[in-house]
């Protein structure tokens, strides 16, 4: 064995990589000759070829640590060239393999570990504080369940658990525990400081014990109140020996130490929490950022294209160059001949290019007013017999505010049937085919939160525009119960479309500035949001059915005179023959309108749908009947 010895005197300086893998190499040559000596020699319960294996396998480990830490090592701790470990059964090799890639090994590994030790050091001097002890009193103690395997955690709560129930005893808490320890000879004994000495009071018991037959343990620890753990230890009858081993092997931590560790622990939380909150800031300024109106308005651009194809304006508008509703504006100078003509070559050159200038704003402010419309509404409130009181119409208002484009009066951001989405305030805002559809959706989306039990102004107003989203929450209740005169945390019957109809008119006056609807038009979409299938899905289906029913009591009660049940037995020349028939006699009668209502009964299903109209309107529905 002397010719294939190795021995290198190793300088840890910059060349320790290549020395490390020189003893690598010497590794590798001792392979074949340990191949005919395997069944003699052994290292602990591993053959000889496959530990040197295994000291290879970390020499390269440490090697490639050093390749690529050198000069990271070297910045922080220079001194630490010339030194050099490896821990365990191959403590004689270390020796000779010194150098920067094993510090840098050790102490990464170290680093890793000290977070984990910092921590187990602040529950150590918890536990000791809870037990009336010292450091070292309790690590002592711990120790000894331990060495008898014994998990740590486990360890310590038997210490805890039985000092607790030992110092309730003395303090009058549970006398019958006291009573039971001196039954058995036993006793609590106390400090100077007249807390429970633990470590004195188990050696009186494990006096006690010897006298107590094996057999007797379950009386025993009824009686003492010892859990499995502790009546195993002093059953051994070895705790002085114990707790002398747990000084020797180190399982006793020394209170310097352990206070060291805890004010680490405390740091290296207060470091964590400062990186989570840099975090956090991080977040937050991107946040901002996506959430900024240029950033969202760069999106609405996207949905321009999307929706009107690439044309100028929304090509700016996703460039950055037009904010909030310029490109709707530009978009519609450039298909306004009329205005286009008002303006300059240079902001009809801009109009063209989707740019906007001061003149094309000052010169659409002036056409609004010069053309502002009046809302040419074919219900007028004289109309209207059943209109309850207070009830606010607007007959002039901006049909471009968000929620009169959009065909949205109730600022939705989510909804079933849209036909698009619109970017502002930072916000998405729902689209709808027409303003009856948005009505619908309105409508819809209060009588879901009423079927889930938000039924006062208060509940609605606070969901539906809650503060977290940049609303004056406070201020909407308090003006929507003005309007409608229903107190703020009064219980309301949404489900009555009536009480709806109310609610909605003050929050509609409210989202937009105006409210320029009827009632018959408010009702129409509350109508269609309890009878069309396209708005009932997310419903509850039974308060949805008893909204119907109880919707077409109603009507039954107040059908007009010329009222007509048309069955679907007859042919189709037949029904609206039958149905013009009906209309006519209604028409001629009234002095000035007639309501026409049908209500639709799916022969298979029994769905009901009501149909309502005025003498101008028309009927439409999207369910198939016979």
């Amino acid at each position: 064995m002397a010719g294939n010895a190795f021995d290198f005197e190793l300088t840890a300086d910059d060349k320790a990589s290549r020395e490390i893998a020189n003893i690598e190499l010497a590794l590798n040559k001792l392979r074949p000759t340990l191949t005919d000596v395997r069944e003699k020699l052994q290292l602990g319960n591993n053959e000889t070829a496959s530990s040197l294996g295994i000291v290879g396998d970390k020499i390269r480990e440490i090697a490639e640590f050093a390749r690529h830490g050198t000069q990271r090592i070297g910045d922080m701790i220079p001194p630490l060239k010339n030194v050099g470990e490896l821990s365990g059964k191959y403590l004689g090799l270390a020796a000779k393999v010194g150098g920067i890639g094993m510090v840098g090994y050790l102490g990464g590994q170290f680093v890793s570990q000290l977070p984990e030790e910092a921590r187990k050091a602040t529950d150590i001097a918890q536990s000791a504080k809870s037990t009336g002890m010292t450091v070292a009193e309790s690590t002592r103690l711990m120790g000894t369940l331990i060495q008898r395997g014994v998990d740590e955690n486990d360890a310590r709560g038997s210490i805890e658990g039985y000092y607790a129930a030992l110092n309730l005893a003395i303090r009058g808490g549970n006398n019958a525990l006291l009573a039971s320890i001196r039954e058995t000879g036993g006793d609590i004994i106390k400090g100077k400081d007249g807390q429970v000495d633990l470590t004195a009071t188990l050696r009186r018991l494990e006096e006690t014990i010897k006298k107590v037959p094996e057999y007797r343990n379950a009386e025993l620890q009824q009686k003492t109140g010892l859990d499995d753990n502790l009546l195993r230890l002093l059953r051994e009858g070895k705790l002085n020996e114990r707790l002398a081993l747990s000084d020797k092997t180190g399982l006793t931590r020394q209170d310097e130490t352990v206070e060291k560790l805890n004010r680490l622990d405390t740091k290296l939380n207060e470091l964590s929490a400062s990186w989570t909150g840099r975090k956090t800031q991080f977040k937050d300024s991107l946040n901002r950022f996506f959430a900024d109106e240029s950033v969202v308005d760069i999106l609405g651009g996207v949905q321009d294209m999307l929706t009107y194809g690439p044309d100028n304006a929304a090509i700016m508008k996703t460039l950055g160059f037009s904010r909030g509703n310029e490109a709707d504006i530009l978009r519609w100078a450039y298909n306004t001949p009329e205005f286009y003509q008002r303006l300059g070559n240079v902001s009809q050159i801009a109009v063209d290019f989707g740019l906007m200038t001061d003149e094309i704003s000052n010169e659409y402010a002036k056409w609004q007013k010069q053309h502002r419309p009046v809302k040419n509404n074919p219900y007028s409130l004289a109309d209207n017999a059943t209109v309850p009181d207070g009830w606010i119409q607007d007959r002039e208002y901006d049909p471009h505010r968000r929620g009169f484009r959009n065909n949205n009066p109730g600022n939705l951001t989510a909804a079933p049937n849209t036909t698009g989405q619109d970017y502002g305030n930072g916000h998405v805002y729902a689209k709808f085919a027409s303003m009856r559809d948005g009505l619908a959706a309105m409508s819809r989306q209060l009588l879901l939160d009423a079927d889930k039990g938000i039924t006062t102004i208060d509940q609605l107003v606070s969901k539906y525009a809650p503060r977290r989203a940049g609303n004056n929450t406070a201020s909407y209740i308090r003006l929507v119960s003005q309007q409608t005169g229903f107190e703020p945390l009064q219980s309301l019957d949404m489900q009555d479309p009536n009480v709806l109809a109310k609610v909605m008119n003050a929050m509609i006056k409210m989202e937009n500035g105006q409210q320029p609807f009827s009632y018959s038009q408010v009702m129409a979409g509350i109508d269609d949001a309890i009878n069309d299938p396209r708005w009932a899905g997310a419903r509850n289906p039974d308060r949805l059915q008893m909204q119907r029913e109880k919707q077409q009591q109603h009507r039954s009660s107040r059908l007009p005179l010329f009222a007509r049940d048309i069955p679907t037995t007859m042919n189709g020349s037949q029904i609206v023959n039958a149905m013009t028939k009906a209309l006519t006699e209604a028409l001629q009668t009234s002095a000035n309108k007639a309501t026409l209502e049908i209500t639709l009964i799916n022969a298979e299903s029994g769905q009901k749908q009501f149909l309502t109209t005025e003498t101008t309107g028309r009927i439409t529905t999207a369910m198939q009947y016979p």
